[in-house]
């Protein structure tokens, strides 16, 4: 075995909810259904890499690429040890041609759910990893999404629809605004109607879990909020993952927009 690893770069094209994968000739990977790359050469930035590669192998010039994953793998059958970089091509234009025969059989577009096999084993081991489908969905742009935290538990039931019914407007306004938001309550309630138990225990994990899909804490002020559990650790654990947090005043059923007018570009469509 080389005594450094190699490090090879291997690049998404999508076109049509399809992908570009070709069957592999040479020496490494032989017999391998595999995306168009190459080795990245010294001083190549991933985006310079991948154009590169995709012009001299496919003919189509890539204009917009960006960094997605990497694999480390060690192949026993040859010995070698390659990082593969991995990265999508956002845009590309040109004929589709196959410019190297003696390395690849042919490039075709295949359907998402019926990829070719045998796979190179590197593009199985990110498969595990990250679904295909979801490298697809990168090319669109992601609406980022904040997570709306709010008091729901009391002893009296009016106040609990308050709270519920405060927290779903002051969504709506939010939206309205630009700002897209996950709220728990209007969300869970529904379903605790269905039957489901409502404690925090019950849905701390999946709260929480949301949370960390999110990309800021929005935390509604009602009367209450800081000796709230679920709000308190919300915040809690959205401080321990780095998410920014907005506290929003709810005064008179309106909510106060003032505190995100110089928010982050992440929180806001």
């Amino acid at each position: 075995m080389e005594q450094s690893p190699k490090v090879g770069l291997g690049i998404f094209l999508f076109k049509d909810g399809k992908v570009l994968m070709g069957k592999r000739l040479s020496k490494h990977g032989y017999g391998y259904f595999a995306t168009p790359g190459g080795h990245l050469e010294l001083g190549e930035s991933f985006e310079e890499c991948a154009k590169r590669e995709a012009l001299e192998e496919t003919n189509l010039t890539i204009t917009k690429a960006h960094f997605v994953d990497a694999t480390n793998v060690i192949f026993t059958d040859n010995n070698a040890h390659y990082v593969t970089c991995y990265v999508i091509a956002k845009e590309f234009e040109g004929q589709l041609k196959n410019l190297e025969p003696d390395k690849c059989l042919s490039w075709d577009w295949y359907d998402l759910d019926n990829l070719p096999t045998p796979i190179l084993p590197s593009l199985e081991i990110l498969f595990r990893k990250t679904s295909i489908r979801t490298l697809y969905s990168y090319l669109f742009p992601k609406k980022p999404v904040a997570y709306l935290a709010s008091p729901y538990a009391h002893k009296d039931e009016s106040i609990k629809l308050y709270r519920q019914q405060a927290v779903t407007k002051a969504a709506a306004r939010l939206q309205e605004n630009g700002h897209f938001v996950f709220s728990p309550l209007t969300h869970n309630i529904p379903l605790i109607e269905e039957g489901i138990t409502n404690s925090w225990d019950t849905w701390k994990s999946y709260d929480l879990s949301m949370l960390l899909k999110c990309d800021a804490l929005y935390v509604l002020k009602l009367e209450g909020w800081e000796t709230s559990q679920g709000v308190q650790e919300e915040i809690k654990a959205a401080k321990e993952i780095g998410l920014p947090i907005y506290e929003l005043d709810y005064v008179d059923e309106k909510i106060d927009l003032t505190q995100l007018l110089n928010a982050s570009a992440l929180v806001k469509t």
